[in-house]
């Protein structure tokens, strides 16, 4: 009986499949990081507009633009003030572990939330 020799055989599937793994890897982490930047997007919201509620006779919509500013500077805004009502759109685009690799801004992230007061409670809410 004549025994085969299989290492080649195990080196092509071990080459094929290293590629797949590697871009299930990089899929994880550009979850993982789309995210994280989802819900810092989704904490600013709402540490904005509970400022707001908390001091909507003297802050201007000025103030609420330097406060998004102030803690992520790389975010689209839209304010929208209205019968003591507040709508903040916040946008951010992310570039992912694949997109600093090829350098592009791959993922576009929206964070929408409106606040009132209603029976002397914050009311916050997601708006998508």
């Amino acid at each position: 009986m004549i025994k085969l020799n299989n290492k080649g055989q195990t080196l092509a599937l071990f080459v094929i499949f290293i590629p797949v793994i590697i871009m299930i890897g990089i899929y994880v982490v550009d979850i993982g990081i789309c995210k994280y930047n989802k819900n810092k997007l989704d904490n600013i919201n709402t540490l904005v507009i509970n400022d707001y509620l908390d001091k909507k006779d003297s802050i201007t919509e000025d103030e609420v633009l330097k406060l998004i500013l102030k803690n992520d500077n790389e975010i689209e805004s839209e304010v929208n003030i209205s019968d003591d009502k507040i709508k903040l759109t916040l946008k951010k685009d992310v570039k992912g572990a694949f997109g600093n690799i090829i350098g592009k801004k791959i993922y576009n992230i929206k964070s929408v939330y409106t606040g009132y007061v209603k029976d002397d409670k914050k009311i916050i809410e997601r708006d998508e």
